[in-house]
């Protein structure tokens, strides 16, 4: 469940925010009364409002897309046995 989302609120709402999206949100009937009455509680709740924030406003395009490049690197690079080993940092004898 993502408060934010159901609240149709940003990560930085103020206390006073949260009871008019909630009132909002209640006019709009898309969620139960529970489940409004759920999110509200977490995110008036310090604790469970700062893990929802790491939880839920994380921007997961930009993770998508370092993984897309990760993914795309690996397939195009040869199994590790084509490797050469460089002898320039070998120490001498």
């Amino acid at each position: 469940m993502n408060p934010y989302k159901i609240l149709n609120v940003d990560a930085d709402v103020t206390q006073k925010e949260i009871i008019q999206a909630v009132t909002r949100a209640m006019r709009e009937k898309r969620y139960s009364g529970r489940e409004l009455a759920q999110a509200q509680k977490i995110l008036l709740d310090p604790i469970s409002g700062a893990a929802q924030r790491f939880l839920h406003c994380v921007d997961l395009s930009r993770i998508r897309q370092s993984l897309e490049r990760i993914e795309a690197f690996e397939s195009n690079r040869g199994p590790i046995s084509d490797l050469t080993r460089l002898s320039i940092f070998d120490e001498d004898a």
